[in-house]
């Protein structure tokens, strides 16, 4: 018998069609209705969206999308029905001929939690279950749930482990209910009692400190909920280990230990870069897909019973490549197991392994060191470092320097346009972003400014652990107004218990004596969607590409602008004027000055030419002059901050075009991807 299992794993995150917040802050407080304002603010955050049809065609069918947000939806519908449809064949095959009496997940996927909302939320627009189908999916065992981080950032590069910690932390209670009912499921069908959790790490990437911290914060989640045998899998690239012999790394069961000193062990599935990079870019037939897959069909392990694999992990937009693409991995999959191989999911694999229903080999687990400062989604194939999206490369000696240049071709309401590709955008936006970050939140170690401190003052306690320890909390619970409609769709909590008086008092001031006022909870409630806005601003995706006039951009800034309107509402209603006016002044220079970036850096001891930068984050429409980061602060901060009494945002900024390049390199060269208007993401204003 065979015993080669092929690993899938689907990877999907929400890229920027995102415009504005769809709020209004109160001037002031005095003048509210405290409760119905409470009231209001328990309700979850509804955003505007760019307007930019696109469609796509799957097996002969046109899916189409106003943007690239629904289209995303859709895939996700069409991707729900399709993996579905197999596990008839599917199961009936496992338990005729592959001694398995029930279904196995033969692929995991991980959906970025704003994306995964989103879902929720065109399902109530237009009458549609996508969210209940994929839900299913993930209760029945078809595919099984892979975590993913909030905001999708490149987390060495997040500012603290404060925040590295609270994305974790909101990640794990996200997936919470996902997870309770897929080990539900594995529990009562396949009598299995461990608790494996795979975590996808955006990006890939790696530092061990990273792993550690995920590990603790995994098992701290677990213990408190009651959980019984936790162990956590993590999703690296082959590359990213000190291994030489690729074809033992890939068969093997892996793992990494978390401490030096101590025997703790987290499993790692270790995709084929090689393999799943031809499976991207060259789209290959089935005949071809599986020829490659069973050529790492391993006598000597077959004979030995046990049980290897070899994995792939591919994005989900790879299965709209082209029209066939669905099908083809549909196919793969069938016949695969028509073949007599048992396709699984990266949990799967493991957890057949810590119970010996997979065969093990004597030097396994495999212990692995991986290497530091790494990830899987470099360029041309590139794993160390992080330049991709820092725009930094190392130079002559420690010094850094401006990465290389990438050059692409973007259309233009006049043709087609090449362009040099400098990266220096991406060093300045990090450093204009990081320091305006700095400044609105505050500092995690000492608590005392920014928002950090405004939250820490709210804390009736004078006990410094006590407050740094609610200020997590009460973050972290916020979750579930954010992402409100989630948490009520599993049913186990409800709409009264998702209130903010509540969420406020059981965790700012947890363990303490006293209770919140409502003014009190109303400007923590601000302050807390200020944060996850901030770390909305660190999505990877936003410097990722090669071109800075862009809709992932667009989103960043607009997340960045508003979290700080908020934090500056916040300083007006404390009288806090001082504070108000260094980050008003700190916007006006960082995000309407950006074009003096290239001087007040010294972008020039990078290596970057004045030439280069202005080329870089000139706009690429029509409608304005401006760069993309000084159009959307201009009406970001006029809808938001003008009622404030800042009227040098002017009333007509408010109305500022929306429109901003596309993604040309990974959406208008691809030719099954066909948009309305294929020279900027938008629509023509008359």
């Amino acid at each position: 018998m065979n015993l080669l299992h092929p690993i899938f794993h689907t990877h999907s995150q929400l890229l920027g069609s995102r415009t504005d917040l769809d709020q209004s802050l109160p001037v002031d407080l005095d003048t509210e209705d405290l409760v119905d304002l409470i009231d209001d603010m328990s309700e979850p955050v509804r955003w505007e969206e760019r307007l930019s049809a696109v469609s796509v065609t799957i097996q002969g069918q046109s899916l189409r999308g106003r943007n690239w947000t629904e289209m995303l939806w859709r895939i996700y519908g069409h991707c729900a029905r399709m993996y579905t449809s197999i596990t008839v064949f599917v199961r009936q095959t496992l338990q005729n001929n592959l001694r398995e009496e029930e279904l196995l997940p033969f692929t995991s996927l991980d959906i970025e939690p704003d994306a995964l909302n989103r879902v929720i939320e065109l399902d109530y627009e237009t009458g549609d279950a996508t969210y209940k189908h994929m839900m299913k999916m993930f209760s029945k065992g078809i595919v099984a749930p892979v975590v993913s981080i909030p905001f999708h950032p490149v987390l060495p590069l997040m500012r603290s482990e404060f925040d590295q910690r609270l994305v974790v932390k909101i990640a794990l209670e996200f997936y919470w209910p996902i997870l309770r009912r897929y080990h539900a499921f594995m529990r009562k069908t396949h009598k299995d009692k461990l608790f494996v959790t795979t975590i996808q790490l955006p990006e890939g990437a790696f530092t061990h400190d990273l792993l550690r911290m995920i590990y603790e914060e995994y098992n701290a989640f677990c213990h408190d909920r009651g959980v019984k045998e936790p162990h956590v899998v993590f999703l690296l690239d082959n590359r990213q280990a000190i291994f030489r012999d690729n074809d033992q790394l890939m068969k093997s069961w892996n793992m990494v230990q978390i401490y030096e000193d101590r025997q703790e062990f987290a499993s790692v599935v270790f995709r084929d870069y090689g393999f799943s990079h031809w499976v991207q870019t060259a789209n290959p037939s089935v005949k071809k897909l599986i020829d490659r897959t069973i050529a790492k069909v391993d006598a000597g392990l077959n004979n030995a019973r046990v049980d290897y694999g070899w994995s792939h992990f591919d994005d989900i937009e790879a299965l709209v490549l082209s029209d066939k693409s669905a099908l083809n991995f549909e196919q793969k999959i069938v016949k695969l197991i028509e073949l007599g191989y048992v396709p699984v999911s990266p949990d799967v694999y493991v957890r057949r392994k810590l119970s010996n229903a997979f065969g093990v080999a004597p030097f396994e687990p495999q212990v692995i060191r991986l290497e530091e400062y790494t990830s899987w989604n470099g360029w041309d194939g590139e794993h160390v470092g992080f330049s991709r999206w820092t725009g930094l490369r190392p130079g002559e000696g420690k010094a850094e320097e401006v990465d290389k240049y990438r050059r692409y071709v973007r259309n233009s309401s006049e043709g087609k346009v090449r362009e040099n590709g400098s990266p220096c955008w991406k060093i300045a936006y990090t450093m204009a972003r990081d320091t305006l970050i700095d400044l609105t939140l505050g500092d995690p170690e000492t608590m005392d400014r920014g928002l950090l401190g405004v939250l820490a003052q709210l804390v009736p306690s004078s006990d410094d652990a006590v407050v740094r320890d609610n200020v997590m909390k009460f973050l972290v619970s916020y979750a579930y107004i954010y992402w409100r409609e989630h948490f009520l769709q599993h049913g186990e909590i409800s709409e009264a218990d998702i209130m903010l008086d509540e969420l406020a008092n059981s965790n700012l001031a947890a363990d303490c004596d006293d209770d919140l006022d409502e003014r009190d909870i109303v400007i923590a409630t601000v302050a807390a969607q200020a944060y996850y806005l901030a770390m909305d601003s660190f999505r990877s995706a936003a410097v990722r590409w090669e071109n800075f006039d862009q809709r992932s951009m667009y989103e960043a800034v607009m997340a960045l602008t508003t979290a700080i309107c908020n934090a500056v509402h916040v300083y007006r209603w404390q009288g806090r004027r001082e504070e108000e006016t260094e980050l008003v002044d700190a916007v006006k220079e960082e995000l309407l000055g950006f074009a003096d970036a290239y001087k007040r850096y010294n972008l020039a001891d990078y290596n970057v030419k004045r030439k280069d930068w202005t080329e870089a984050i000139q706009s690429v429409i029509d409608e304005s002059a401006d760069n993309i980061i000084q159009r959307v602060a201009r009406r970001t901060l006029a809808k938001h901050l003008r009622p404030l009494g800042y009227d040098e945002f002017p009333e007509e900024d408010e109305f500022l075009t929306t429109n901003c390049g596309h993604l040309w390199t990974t959406e208008i060269e691809n030719s099954n991807y066909v948009w309305d208007n294929p020279v900027f993401c938008g629509v023509k204003e008359e």
